[in-house]
């Protein structure tokens, strides 16, 4: 015996992680971390209408008369298929509305993010991410809703990792300085800082592409010409002010003592070569992100 969920609880349900997905301050964030976010907001109000849907139907709830006539077990059989397709539905509109924003500042640098709970915003936003979707059909989703072992909590946990972006193809010709920020920042991509893109503006302490976890400064030198000490140092005092973790990329070399530095600094120290398509990790750093992926 379970109850299911009608058309205005589907409809709350979206409305619910459609609006935290509109709302929430930092869309670019790893896909795990907002789930997790979400989570811990969506827990409450989930759980409150699985009761409140189980006093309307059968007149049993955690805190009704009618739960002492129902086992544990009958009681987690009864509500797991209604609080999951809950969590499933607003789970799915919360990431829609995470995917359209982080579209929207990709192609226009505009974030139509809602500060509020204005309904007609809310009303607007919702047909917005309606028309996406539409334009989207292939869009994958990387978030799953599951329930805890006692069916009583429904949880968000996140799928594997999405594809990373294939790495840029060898330049032939080699790259220009500003090509070499552009070849990085494709680099960054491929590693998993699906946000990374060069900066745009100067007095930008010399970082040269950005990206929601980390700053990166961009030494487009000859083969043979090191990197000079004070550039890591300088970008090692930017990312103490910053707090994002720094990596610095050059197709020429490092010396013991820049190593040295970056090491203690924990700055990510990579080689790249435009022309052969490569990318080298130097030292424990770089070799964790690369590993483990820039996010």
């Amino acid at each position: 015996m379970s109850f299911k969920v009608t058309e205005r609880d589907g409809m709350w349900a979206w409305r619910l992680g459609l609006q935290f997905g509109a709302w929430h301050p930092t869309p670019d964030r790893d896909l795990g971390a907002l789930g997790r976010e979400w989570i811990r907001y969506a827990n409450p109000h989930l759980n409150q209408v699985t009761d409140i849907a189980g006093r309307r139907y059968f007149g049993v709830g955690r805190e009704s008369p009618g739960e002492s006539q129902l086992t544990d077990e009958q009681l987690r059989k009864l509500f797991r298929p209604f609080l999951q397709e809950l969590a499933e539905t607003s789970t799915y509109a919360f990431e829609a509305a995470i995917y359209y924003r982080r579209s929207m500042r990709q192609l226009t640098g505009y974030d139509p993010r809602i500060a509020d709970a204005n309904e007609r915003k809310v009303s607007d936003f919702a047909r917005d991410v309606d028309g996406f979707l539409g334009r989207n059909p292939d869009l994958q989703f990387f978030l799953r809703s599951v329930l805890a072992t006692d069916g009583s909590q429904a949880r968000v946990m996140p799928a594997p990792a999405p594809p990373r972006p294939e790495p840029p193809a060898p330049q032939p010709y080699g790259v220009s300085h500003v090509g070499a920020e552009y070849l990085v920042a494709a680099w960054m991509r491929h590693l998993g800082a699906l946000d990374a893109k060069p900066t745009k503006v100067s007095g930008d302490g010399g970082i040269d592409v950005v990206s929601a976890r980390y700053i990166a400064q961009v030494k487009n030198l000859g083969p043979a010409a090191a990197v000079p000490i004070a550039h890591i140092r300088d970008l090692a005092g930017v990312a103490s002010v910053d707090t994002r973790k720094a990596a610095m990329f050059t197709s020429g070399v490092y010396s013991s003592g820049g190593s040295e530095f970056a090491d203690r600094a924990g700055i990510a120290l990579f080689r790249y070569d435009a022309v052969r398509g490569w990318l080298g990790a130097v030292n424990e750093h770089a070799r964790r992100a690369r590993a483990e992926g820039m996010r």
